[in-house]
């Protein structure tokens, strides 16, 4: 949930795992997050590409979108465009 206390950086590139980054009472995900091989965590905000990106868990992503850092440090990215990474695409690696 975003604050008037959040702000918002312009577009940032990430690339990164997707894995699951909450679940509920049951152990189904249902919040996922960028993991990056810097050891950074963005948990990726709530739209239709977040809805997407659900289909590609354990698979490297390039991620174009907005990081909403929060007062105490803590960081999310707003999804607007992403690609599979060469290992994980085959011939896939276009923006989707």
């Amino acid at each position: 949930m975003r604050t008037s206390d959040d702000q918002i950086d312009p577009i940032a590139d990430i690339i990164g795992i997707i894995m699951p980054h909450n679940w509920d009472e049951d152990g189904k995900a249902i919040q996922i997050a960028v993991y990056t091989i810097k050891e950074e965590v963005y948990p990726v905000e709530q739209n239709q590409k977040e809805k997407e990106l659900f289909n590609f868990i354990g698979k490297k992503v390039a991620v174009e979108g907005k990081i909403l850092r929060r007062d105490g440090g803590s960081s999310s990215i707003i999804v607007k465009n992403y690609s599979l990474q060469a290992e994980d695409a085959g011939d896939e690696n276009n923006i989707i």
